[in-house]
């Protein structure tokens, strides 16, 4: 594990001077060839709902990952499961992620597990999301971190 996180160090003023309300109702639920086509091949940046600690990661279409926050950069790769998309880092951990599009460029990371049964949208949205990311380097829709 490296330290030092310049990516994502840059991104915490950014992320301030981004992002819309957030929508009311419950977004879409992405599905496996979706989670491929719109994640895979794409950088996010966003931040973690429980310490609004901002984040950078680039999913590359080799499947390989580079990950950045204020204290860390890693490698590792992504995998679509179950129509869950799932990191796996080199030295910390990963998971497993629905992920519900909450807007034009609004994503939400929540808890799952996939070798259980997938959740609706409606389900998801009323549940804390694990993060909140938009990609490529566009105006990100999600609502910011309340500070």
């Amino acid at each position: 594990m490296k330290t030092g996180g310049a990516v994502a160090r840059l991104l915490a003023p950014a992320l301030l001077a981004l992002g819309t309300a957030l929508p009311a109702q419950a977004g879409e639920l992405l599905g496996a060839d979706q989670l491929r086509d719109q994640l895979g091949g794409h950088a996010v940046a966003g931040y973690y709902l429980a310490d609004k600690k901002p984040f950078a990661e680039a999913y590359n279409p080799d499947g390989s990952i580079d990950y950045s926050d204020t204290d860390t950069s890693e490698t590792g790769h992504w995998t679509v499961k179950a129509g869950t998309f799932c990191t796996d880092y080199d030295h910390m951990n990963g998971g497993c992620w629905y992920v519900l599009k909450q807007g034009p460029n609004c994503y939400e990371f929540y808890d799952a597990n996939p070798s259980g049964p997938a959740p609706d949208a409606e389900a998801l949205a009323g549940r804390q999301p694990v993060a909140r990311a938009g990609r490529d380097g566009s105006k990100m829709t999600c609502a910011l971190p309340t500070v």
